[in-house]
């Protein structure tokens, strides 16, 4: 497996791009038309697109255009596995915020985020601080090194996906009993140590 594909995880243009807080660019946009530009300079490396799912049809019309500015993207087909898309070689994976980030990582593979996101308070992946930082990796990103802190993914997966946030499904609500020690109660006989 020779890693010489850079992996962009393009985003649903429908999403809003700051929803985890501060992004180092605009847009997806804006992100897009960096990443294109350096597509032009850094060709070393074969620039692979991976649509998000949700909305193909309308997020495929935006995308053309960046594909038509940009000729060293690739846009992978619609239904193309991470499995395959593994075995092409990808060097790193470029994302905003995307669960690639706890995803790529377990496979050796580094992701660079470009901005604050469900993962920032792990190393699995890369969190550039500003644009300079994030400029300085892509420009570099043949020295890269695979991920680290790797066992900390269950970790990160159990609490986006399998802690159960939702603690007052299941109450009876009353103002009378807001105002009491029921609430406290309640949660106190749901958890343990």
């Amino acid at each position: 497996k020779n890693p010489n594909c850079i992996l962009i995880a393009a985003h649903d243009f429908n999403d809003a791009p700051h929803v985890h807080g501060k992004m180092i660019f605009a847009d997806f946009y804006d992100w897009l038309n960096f990443l294109g530009k350096k597509s032009e300079k850094i060709k070393k490396y074969r620039w692979l697109i991976k649509l998000h799912p949700a909305k193909y049809s309308n997020n495929i019309s935006h995308m053309n255009y960046f594909l038509k500015k940009y000729p060293s993207f690739e846009l992978l087909p619609k239904n193309i596995t991470h499995n395959e898309i593994l075995l092409k070689g990808i060097k790193c994976v470029l994302s905003s915020y995307g669960t690639i980030g706890h995803e790529y990582p377990l496979f050796g593979v580094p992701v660079i985020n470009a901005g604050e996101n469900r993962h920032s308070g792990y190393k699995f992946c890369i969190h550039p601080k500003n644009f300079k930082n994030y400029n300085n990796l892509i420009n570099n990103i043949s020295k890269i090194k695979p991920p680290r802190k790797i066992d900390k993914i269950y970790e990160c997966y159990a609490m986006l996906n399998l802690v159960d946030f939702n603690l007052f499904e299941k109450l009876d609500f009353s103002e009378k009993k807001l105002d009491g020690l029921y609430i406290f109660k309640y949660f106190l006989s749901e958890y343990n140590e």
